[in-house]
């Protein structure tokens, strides 16, 4: 103890050597498994000990799927998969422990200065071009109608992103009472589903009169395009719900439970309600694609509206982001817009199944 209280040790430096080692020895047992027992001489290395630990749990309590796992007292067995030098990998686990609002949260950016969000949106795009592709020759629709959906579906795209950063921006003055528009406003999916649907519809109704032979025949081919093209847009949302939960954006209440998910803008975990909508959506997306190739009748739209007109007015009730107001005070946006939805679907459906099938031969 004389080397400890400043004097000088009679030992050999070999023995000085091991004393210090095994001092340091029994200071991180110590430190680790009995705080109150450690000498006072080791006090300012087990503070940095302690900071260092709490840095590594910190780094993995970030990563949501193991915020459930025993982390104090097993860190070491969780930190391999830290050390992985892959450029996607390790952004997606070492995660900052502080977020400006509006970034990513899983991750900010992988490769090209991209988040996962984007690419999400990247990936549920080229989903929909295959989806609809593969419904198209099974439901043997014209090349040239195909080539056209195409291009109206890229440039329902552009009025789509326009519209939907409208609809934000009134979501937004309804909240606060200041109306922006901007690219870093947000986007709302209503906006962008009628924005959409008006510049598709412009679109192929429009450049469909003089690149489709034969009077009319534009016009006689929609509601079958509109029947395998709900599928499209079912899929395409479903991954955007999944880019929407790396985001952070969209989410649920504040939770406690084993399902809960980490949010970094709000330091906590939240009900995963874009990956609830995205199961649901994908499930959806089967049940169109069956009811395109298989029903006589081109229900598909009537019933998107109908089934996620009802699904999306009771997430809404688990949503705590912000939602905004309408005259009904009881009622979001999104349920307000979700009821007109329904009502819309059930004259449709009734409408589409008392027609009278003069123009259902699609063959």
């Amino acid at each position: 103890m004389g080397a400890l209280n400043g004097s000088k040790s009679n030992l050999p430096i070999p023995c000085s050597i091991g004393g210090a080692w095994c001092w340091k020895t029994l200071a991180t047992i110590s430190v680790m498994r009995f705080p109150c027992w450690y000498p006072s001489a080791f006090m300012n290395w087990q503070q940095t000990i302690m900071r260092r630990r709490k840095a590594r749990i910190s780094t993995l309590q970030h990563c949501s799927w193991k915020r459930e796992q025993p982390i104090v007292n097993g860190w070491k067995s969780k930190l391999w998969i830290l050390r992985l030098k892959s450029p996607i990998i390790k952004p997606l686990l070492h995660l900052p422990p502080e977020k400006e609002k509006g970034e990513a949260v899983y991750p900010d950016k992988l490769f090209w200065n991209l988040d996962l969000y984007t690419i999400f949106l990247g990936v549920g795009f080229f989903a929909a071009v295959v989806l609809f592709r593969i419904l198209a020759d099974r439901a043997k629709l014209p090349a040239k109608v195909q080539n056209l959906c195409l291009g109206a579906g890229v440039a329902s795209m552009v009025g789509g992103y326009l519209f939907a950063v409208l609809f934000q921006g009134i979501y937004n003055a309804a909240a606060t009472g200041i109306f922006s528009i901007s690219g870093e406003t947000g986007a709302t999916f209503y906006g962008g589903l009628i924005g959409g649907v008006v510049t598709f519809l412009a679109v192929y109704l429009i450049v469909g009169r003089w690149t489709i032979p034969g009077k009319g025949e534009a016009g006689k081919q929609l509601s079958q395009v509109l029947n395998l093209g709900v599928c499209s847009v079912v899929i395409a949302h479903a991954f955007g719900r999944i880019g929407c939960l790396f985001a952070g954006c969209c989410h649920g209440a504040i939770t406690s439970a084993w399902y809960g998910v980490w949010n970094a803008h709000l330091g906590a975990k939240t009900v995963p309600t874009q990956l609830f909508e995205a199961l649901f959506l994908f499930a959806l997306c089967t049940f169109l694609c069956i009811m395109a190739l298989h029903a006589k009748k081109c229900l598909n739209l009537s019933l998107y509206l109908i089934l996620y007109g009802i699904w999306r007015f009771g997430i809404e009730f688990f949503r705590a982001d912000e939602r905004g107001k309408t005259l009904i005070p009881w009622l979001t946006p999104s349920q307000f817009i979700a009821v007109v939805f329904v009502v819309f679907g059930i004259v449709l459906f009734v409408w589409t199944l008392r027609r009278k099938p003069k123009n259902e031969d699609w063959e």
